[in-house]
């Protein structure tokens, strides 16, 4: 749990999908020096749970900047450009990342979701069935998920 009670009220406010009230919060926060790194990251959250993908956009930007090898600030920063429709450009984003990434299953499911909906089905496919490999919780993901409609009739059947 945070210290700075700002920080610990935009927590509680997320958690209960205000997020109007957390980002007042983080405003808050933003004031002291130490909290920026957190603020931004936090924020981010809040503007991709409300799908507010414009301001996600500047600060999923940003966050790679300040801190390059971090796995998840690529990984959002990549979903953002996808919900935006930039998905060569979030493709690209996770193929540059840091070699950090390649040991979450996110990036792995992420990557076959970008390279379906580009068309590369091969592509596609092996890096979903790399995340299925990993956590067989993604295998009905996979199921779900609209982006993989290519490739749903060469994913493993579920159970």
């Amino acid at each position: 749990m945070p210290q700075d009670p700002n920080l610990r009220h935009a927590e509680g406010y997320f958690e209960l999908g205000l997020y109007e009230e957390a980002l007042e919060e983080l405003a808050l926060a933003d004031r002291r020096p130490e909290n920026r790194l957190e603020v931004m990251a936090r924020s981010l959250e809040v503007h991709i749970a409300s799908e507010d993908w414009g301001a996600a956009l500047p600060l999923s930007e940003a966050l790679c900047e300040l801190d390059p090898e971090a796995p998840a600030f690529c990984i959002h920063h990549a979903f953002v450009l996808r919900e935006l429709g930039r998905v060569a450009e979030a493709r690209d984003t996770l193929l540059e990342g840091p070699e950090e990434l390649r040991n979450h299953t996110t990036y792995h499911y992420n990557l076959g979701c970008y390279e379906a909906l580009l068309g590369n089905t091969g592509g596609a496919l092996a890096s979903v069935k790399e995340a299925i490999q990993r956590e067989r919780k993604f295998l009905q993901i996979a199921h779900e998920d609209t982006d993989l409609e290519a490739i749903r009739d060469l994913l493993p059947p579920l159970a």
